[in-house]
């Protein structure tokens, strides 16, 4: 039952998520609190969404980008092997996701980051974003997917047609 519950809210969560950061301008003004589903006739349960306080590396010491193994071939993951992800609206050192487009997708803003095997570390930086020092690759801004859950998860990859897994060189990857 558990399984099911999670896998109702999940499927139903990226439809959600889809929606609120899909739109021209980056961001969405759709709720993204709580959401309720109906799981078999007369059977409903609230589930709380995921999150963002379990995928954020704010406080981090050091923090180290790495390449790690996924459906997609090689892609940036942070210590823990989360993914990172690349928003195609975004130029150059500069995100263009706000409200609750950020809520969804966090920033990648450890304290202090290197570059593991296979990256370039001349491609990493940061840069202000609202008080964080984000991290770019190439000058491509770096995010989490709130609803990746474990290391290795890839949920985010091609949401709304702007989010992406990101290779070595800070690329998208959108096959």
């Amino acid at each position: 039952m558990r399984k099911t519950i999670l896998a109702a809210f999940g499927v139903m969560s990226i439809g959600l998520l889809a929606a609120a950061c899909g739109d021209d301008s980056g961001t969405s003004s759709a709720p993204a609190t709580v959401v309720t589903t109906t799981l078999a006739p007369a059977t409903t349960t609230t589930v709380a969404p995921t999150t963002t306080a379990a995928v954020t590396t704010t406080a981090a010491a050091t923090a180290t980008v790495k390449l790690s193994d996924s459906k997609f071939g090689k892609v940036l993951t942070d210590d823990a092997g989360r993914t990172l992800y690349s928003f195609s609206k975004d130029e150059k050192n500069k995100s263009n996701c706000t409200g609750t487009c950020a809520t969804t997708w966090p920033v990648y803003a450890p304290a202090t980051i290197t570059a593991g095997p296979g990256i370039d570390a001349t491609k990493l930086a940061s840069f202000d974003n609202a008080g964080k020092k984000q991290v770019s690759i190439d000058g491509v801004p770096l995010y989490y997917f709130a609803s990746d859950t474990k290391a290795g998860d890839v949920n985010g990859q091609g949401v709304g047609g702007f989010w992406y897994v990101v290779d070595a060189t800070g690329k998208p990857v959108k096959g």
